[in-house]
């Protein structure tokens, strides 16, 4: 069951990122399932560190378990971004040669029929109306698609800044914080280049069709990228993070 803000607002971000996970099992979500960072595990790897840690006199942690956090938050970050370069390039060539020409042809005939409509003894073709029913209803999934996407990328960008500030605020003499978000440079789920292009794109197609683009979408433009501020709450509030995942919707038309 997805929460209300009311209880996001007062969850415990392990709990956020379970609810998002949660929310992946229905709906256009289902493909993200399985691929958020395992944000549980790597709490536990803290935990043992500063077990091992408390043995020490408070000297350094042990390389053998610092070693294998930096491994495991690393393989998070390939996982995280494999999945997101996959649908981002399968997104990318649905819409420009397929979605695209298709709606742009319907707007066409559509704009064809209303210019010829005064003169017309009989309404618009029913095959007309469907055609531009159909339009919608594909090109809203598909910008559903693209948000679901793009609350993934926001939400995993944040795990990483709260689980490295986690692991820093416990060791202050082996951070790893700056290391793991410079390496973020060149991800795709962090920054992109195109898919700014791409949702722009498809929520002004959205909006010359009458469609209402998701509210999640339609919050921010795509900036996983950050300072590490954001972790304070500006980058929830700006990434439109501050709300509970979204359920499925149906389609939402415009006036």
């Amino acid at each position: 069951k997805t929460p209300n803000s009311k209880v996001w607002a007062e969850m415990k971000f392990g709990q956020r990122i379970r609810s998002e996970e949660a929310a992946c099992l229905s709906g256009h979500r289902l493909e993200l399932a399985g691929h958020y960072l395992d944000y549980k595990t790597l709490k536990k790897l803290i935990k043992e560190i500063q077990k091992e840690k408390s043995y020490k006199d408070r000297s350094p942690p042990p390389s053998t378990l610092e070693e294998n956090f930096k491994k495991v938050i690393m393989n998070e970050i390939e996982k995280i971004d494999t999945l997101f370069v996959g649908r981002e390039a399968e997104y990318w060539y649905n819409f420009f040669l397929n979605l695209y020409p298709k709606v742009l042809e319907v707007i066409r005939k559509r704009n064809d029929g209303l210019a010829g409509i005064e003169d017309a003894a009989d309404p618009m073709p029913k095959q007309s109306d469907k055609a531009v029913l159909d339009a919608c209803t594909e090109l809203d999934d598909f910008t559903q698609k693209l948000d679901n996407l793009r609350r993934f990328a926001l939400i995993n960008t944040l795990a990483l800044i709260k689980i490295t500030k986690k692991h820093d605020k416990r060791y202050p003499d082996s951070p790893l914080q700056r290391s793991v978000l410079h390496s973020l440079a060149g991800r795709a789920f962090f920054d992109s280049p195109r898919f700014p292009q791409l949702l722009a794109r498809a929520h002004d197609l959205a909006r010359s069709l009458g469609l209402h683009p998701h509210p999640e979408g339609a919050r921010a433009g795509y900036n996983a990228s950050g300072s590490e501020d954001e972790e304070a709450g500006e980058g929830r509030k700006e990434g439109g993070l501050d709300s509970p995942p979204p359920a499925p919707v149906s389609l939402a038309r415009g006036p």
